[in-house]
């Protein structure tokens, strides 16, 4: 369109006068604005032919921690990169004219499982990736520290194994793999990462993890992540939930709590709907350097107090008829009613009894409505 109307104004530029130079111009001025975008194919991202990634070696250690050690692991299972490719397009130029470029990216991820020591751990403190420092748990980090590394996006999910007599496998990975094909890895520690982002180059990063072993007497540092991801009425105590997961109750325990969206934390008796328990002028403290962070993305609901229940009546007493002559002896009275039962007050949202860390703020928390109160029985009547 550009060129057959800049040729137009050409012939028209030398029937007028004004030259087929200006006729030109003019001519191809009009197209342009009569012309949409011109699209340009930009630059795209190549994807990796082959998506495998190689796993561990057979035959390698398996390394047996005691105390602290910097791990860099094995890969005992993962799936193959997967490609997400993005888009861009951008824009040049004004009025009807211009320029569209589209490029395209490609960002790879894969889910992996890394065994880590050939005994059960305490935990992982700190991780580095090509030797920097992407997360940490440690004892001496500072809250802040420990939620940035929890919003990192170098994973979408990282859950450490113990090695715990009672550890099931990872959901994913046995998803992927089959119902009973998927070992446990009791008595070894490991971490399964989902989602971990490869980058645009695919390549596994160099990985190395501070594995805490301890030394059979309490020494190290506990850590502990928790999900509540659906709504429940359990009450949740920081240090019950940590007992039953394993720790000793003497280790510094480093614990946080995600409360999903779409999870309310409550309670179905007087009980709080969360506490931390460890209570530092209470019988069982938590350990010094103890860290407890709460992230409350949903809501904590206190227990409804349960509405109180009516008195029973009183009982009618009959009269006595009396002999001749009169008068009859009237009937006694009736006995009282029972007081009614009050209703229960409501429970406690949250109770913190140990210092907790809340990077987002406490959230929704409330506590329960108190339950109504009935009235008492009515009293007996005569004859």
């Amino acid at each position: 369109m550009q060129l057959i109307l800049g040729a137009a104004g050409a012939a028209f530029g030398t029937m007028v006068g004004i030259g087929p130079q200006m006729g030109w111009a003019i001519g191809s001025m009009i197209g342009g604005a009569m012309a949409g975008p011109t699209k340009v194919d930009g630059q795209h991202q190549q994807q990796l032919a082959d998506l495998r990634v190689t796993g561990g070696e057979y035959g390698q250690c398996i390394p047996f921690v005691l105390g602290t050690a910097g791990i860099a692991g094995q890969i005992w299972w993962n799936t193959d990169r997967r490609a997400t490719t993005t888009e861009t397009t951008q824009r040049s130029g004004k009025g009807g004219g211009g320029t569209e470029s589209t490029s395209s990216t490609i960002n790879y991820d894969m889910d992996i499982l890394i065994g880590l020591s050939d005994n059960p751990i305490n935990g992982i403190t700190r991780i580095w990736d090509n030797g920097a420092l992407i997360w940490t748990h440690s004892l001496g980090s500072t809250p802040e520290s420990r939620a940035a590394s929890d919003a990192t996006t170098k994973w979408r999910r990282m859950t450490v194994y113990t090695g715990a007599d009672d550890q099931l496998p990872d959901p994913t990975y046995e998803a992927a793999v089959g119902v009973g094909n998927a070992p446990a890895y009791r008595g070894r520690g490991s971490v399964f990462i989902e989602g971990l982002n490869l980058g645009g180059g695919g390549a596994l990063p160099n990985l190395v993890f501070e594995v805490d072993a301890g030394d059979g007497s309490g020494g190290g540092v506990y850590v502990l992540d928790v999900t509540i991801s659906t709504s429940t009425e359990t009450p949740f105590e920081f240090r019950s939930v940590a007992l039953d997961s394993g720790w000793n109750g003497v280790q510094p325990l480093a614990m946080t709590v995600t409360i999903d969206a779409a999870a309310t934390q409550g309670s179905s008796t007087s009980a709080p709907a969360l506490s931390t328990g460890g209570s530092p002028v209470g019988p069982t403290p938590f350990p010094d350097g103890t860290i407890l962070t709460l992230f409350n993305n949903g809501a904590i609901q206190g227990h409804n107090g349960r509405d109180g229940v009516g008195g029973a009546g009183g009982n009618a007493s009959g009269g006595e008829v009396g002999g001749d002559p009169y008068p009859w002896t009237m009937g006694s009275p009736g006995t009282d009613g029972e007081d009614a039962t009050p209703g229960e007050n409501g429970g406690v949202g949250i109770s913190i009894e140990w210092p907790l860390y809340t990077p987002n703020g406490l959230g929704s928390v409330t506590g329960g409505t108190p339950g109504a109160g009935a009235g008492g029985g009515g009293g007996g009547a005569g004859p």
